[in-house]
């Protein structure tokens, strides 16, 4: 048996798996199985419990070792295949409902920075050139609805971790991504925020120097008639952060800014 051993950062990458091996990834709560045959494929993945969990561990295996026997396989078919396959972190593919610790009160002409941790979503491709074959949440967050209505609104996902106001209060994990994002009231009256709708689709991916993922900042402007919300999304990593940060991957949707001012709603609740 030959095992890798990954740092924080290697989860993800480009592996090399030869025909009648296998590997296996622990990237936090998921497991993730992935053999190599003869013209084929094979991916099956589970998650356990605790979204949180920190495990990280990547090993590859000459044979197929034993594995939970309900372990369902998906199977991809190639004409031919080569033993490249290949790893990427992505953001997840909806909008993410964060809650702060407790409701948030913003007041009049000020700002905060609220920095938010989300899950993120495994890319499997295979061969030369790359073919994608699947995506899969690290931990898939419940769905929840965002809106003044049923009729209006999104679908999104709901998150378990809270909104920070310190960075040095944010536990980083290889398999979630900070997200900065200002709130700036410029209304009269004080901004509630119980909920915050956060645009990931729209969102670029950063890793830094020691292997940890962020996102581009992303500023909320309450307009001063107080029922509109102006948003943009910086171009870079942050700024403390932004010499030692590589792109990833961009945005799953491109941000149109003619579409970034909106109600209110939209984005607090």
């Amino acid at each position: 048996m030959n095992q890798q051993k990954p740092t924080l950062k290697n989860w993800w990458g480009i592996f090399s798996i030869p025909q009648n091996h296998a590997g296996r990834w622990q990237i936090g709560p998921m497991s993730l199985h992935i053999r190599h045959v003869r013209q084929e494929w094979h991916i099956a993945s589970e998650s356990g419990g605790d979204p949180l969990d920190n495990r990280l561990d990547v090993s590859m295996f000459e044979r197929w070792p034993a594995t939970n026997k309900d372990l369902v396989f998906s199977r991809f078919t190639f004409r031919q295949t080569t033993e490249d396959l290949k790893l990427s972190p992505v953001l997840p593919d909806r909008a993410m409902v964060i809650r702060p610790e407790a409701p948030l009160y913003v007041l009049s002409k000020e700002e905060v920075t609220l920095y938010v941790s989300l899950p993120l979503w495994v890319r499997i491709e295979a061969g030369k050139p790359e073919k994608f074959l699947q995506e899969i949440p690290v931990y898939r967050p419940s769905d929840t609805w965002f809106g003044r209505s049923t009729r209006e609104g999104e679908l999104c996902y709901a998150s378990r971790t809270s909104g920070r106001l310190n960075i040095d209060d944010v536990p980083f994990r290889p398999h979630r991504v900070v997200c900065p994002v200002l709130i700036r009231n410029d209304a009269e009256d004080p901004l509630l925020v119980e909920r915050l709708n956060v645009s990931a689709p729209n969102l670029s991916l950063y890793v830094t120097m020691d292997g940890y993922f962020w996102t581009q900042r992303m500023i909320l402007q309450r307009e001063a008639d107080g029922e509109r919300v102006q948003a943009h999304f910086e171009k870079t990593a942050p700024e403390t952060f932004k010499k030692g940060a590589a792109l990833v991957c961009g945005p799953r949707v491109v941000p149109d800014e003619n579409l970034f001012k909106r109600a209110l709603d939209t984005f607090f609740a």
